[in-house]
């Protein structure tokens, strides 16, 4: 199982279950700002992203893109980490029918707090958008608990480190472990949005030659937002983004294979849904 594709295996026990948009919206470049309160139990997210697009500039796209816009711009819980599949839309109830418990808990924490479209600095339809997850604590227990899930069931189906050379006996044996255990894969403190994985330190290297050699957005994103990196015999830590004063984290995302429209600006002007 490949890196940039495990990745998204893994978001998917998750992400099938709260729904998936298409994509009508693309961007330029994002910056996510993680702020939890532990006290309150809450985390706030601020998803910014900078030079909004339609798919393509043909008409039906930029219809399609208006649209999206609409009913994110009137507070729809729809938002994406860079392109599908982790593109979530929280009000599309279709999926949801058969959701567990503790995936309908985790829905309904969530709300947007505020969306404001604007103007970049270098001229680009960008939009602003803040969201509210209460009972974080529970997000994060979903959100490993979904992980382990998936690593289980990987197993079961003898896929586990399928199409990894790199992926050994042991690191499998280990995954299964912390699967097992209940143990966290992903956490977010005082030092950051980290991830802990149960590889050997030949496998540790093994992925990261991985991520570093091919052109996947995903992968180049996650290398970006590399800030530290600790490899030991059979663990490895890694924490993204950038810790800012207070304690929140902020991870800057972009796409270099984009190129900026200003079509889309200019359509939601003519249905005034901005003035920008």
């Amino acid at each position: 199982m490949p890196v940039a594709s495990s990745l998204r295996r893994v978001a998917a026990p998750l992400a099938l279950l709260v729904g998936l948009a298409g994509c009508d919206l693309e961007f330029l470049e994002e910056e996510i700002t993680l702020e939890r309160n532990a006290a309150s139990d809450t985390l706030d997210v601020t998803f910014d992203y900078r030079g909004v697009i339609a798919h393509d500039e043909s008409d039906e796209a930029v219809e399609k893109a208006v649209a999206a816009a609409r009913r994110i711009l009137a507070g729809r819980r729809e938002f994406m980490i860079l392109d599908w599949p982790l593109h979530f839309d929280l009000d599309d109830g279709g999926p949801l029918a058969d959701a567990s418990p503790a995936v309908m808990r985790f829905v309904e924490s969530v709300s947007v707090e505020s969306v404001e479209p604007y103007v970049d600095a270098r001229g680009r339809l960008s939009c602003r958008q803040r969201v509210r997850v209460r009972e974080a604590s529970g997000f994060f227990r979903l959100l490993n608990s979904a992980i382990s899930s998936e690593v289980l069931e990987a197993e079961a189906e003898e896929r586990l480190g399928a199409g990894a050379p790199w992926f050994d006996e042991r690191s499998r044996a280990l995954f299964v472990e912390r699967a097992e255990s209940g143990k966290p894969w992903v956490t977010l403190g005082r030092r950051g949005l980290e991830i802990d994985l149960p590889l050997t330190a030949p496998a540790a290297s093994g992925a990261l030659r991985e991520l570093a050699r091919d052109a996947d957005i995903f992968k180049a994103a996650l290398l970006s937002t590399l800030r530290y990196l600790k490899v030991d015999d059979e663990r490895t830590v890694a924490r993204l983004g950038d810790v800012e004063r207070g304690g929140a984290v902020r991870l800057s995302l972009r796409r270099d294979d984009l190129a900026y429209s200003p079509a889309l600006a200019e359509a939601l002007r003519a249905a005034s849904l901005t003035d920008r």
